[in-house]
């Protein structure tokens, strides 16, 4: 009896140390937490001879009081997936940059962050002025990584803190779409080829 009542001490000693572990572990580090989201677009803006430029948006779709302090565009923890160090980086304004990332192994991000509350994206709003020059070519930042084949190169997070506090999102594609004059230029040649399929029917 002694011994049976002894062994149910030792377990339940044994579950209440293994629970405190678990609650530190959760309140301390910080970790991706469902309440915090958002979407992103990138697009090509300007190319040239030897480098393009490229412009990023952020939206938060967050559930409420969860504003944006960090934008880490193509990283998760653990994993750069731009193919080359991009050039130059823009923000918006009262954010600063740094890029992450390089080596044999890895690629390179872009960690976007403010510490001014005033600056954040609040939950529902939507942020430009992102942005960045590289010699990767479009068709580049659109697929996936060649360092992570498997991973699309916008693969990205947000977080609620500056730099690496706060709540995590879940990562989340920053989905590439065509430039202003590309889509007149598609809408336009959808036009001509829907008058010209008229015009044989008439015929």
């Amino acid at each position: 009896m002694l011994h049976n009542a002894l062994a149910v001490s030792a377990r339940r000693r044994a579950l209440v140390i293994q629970l405190a572990i678990a609650v530190v572990t959760f309140v301390l580090l910080p970790h991706a937490n469902a309440t915090v989201s958002a979407t992103g677009t990138i697009a090509e803006t300007a190319t040239s001879v030897s480098f393009n430029t490229y412009a990023l948006t952020l939206q938060n779709t967050s559930t409420a009081g969860n504003t944006l302090e960090t934008f880490w565009f193509a990283w998760v923890p653990g994993q750069d997936y731009l193919d080359t160090d991009p050039l130059s980086v823009i923000t918006p304004t009262g954010w600063t940059d740094t890029i992450t990332g390089g080596g044999g192994s890895d690629g390179y991000a872009i960690q976007f962050s403010t510490s001014i509350s005033g600056d954040a994206v609040a939950v529902g709003s939507t942020l430009s002025g992102f942005g960045f020059t590289s010699t990767d070519s479009f068709a580049q930042i659109k697929g996936d990584s060649n360092f992570y084949p498997t991973t699309l190169v916008t693969t990205s997070e947000v977080s609620t803190g500056s730099g690496f506090g706060g709540s995590r999102s879940s990562a989340f594609t920053v989905v590439a779409v065509p430039e202003p004059t590309s889509t007149v230029f598609i809408a336009a040649g959808g036009a001509l080829l829907l008058t010209f399929q008229k015009r044989r029917r008439r015929l």
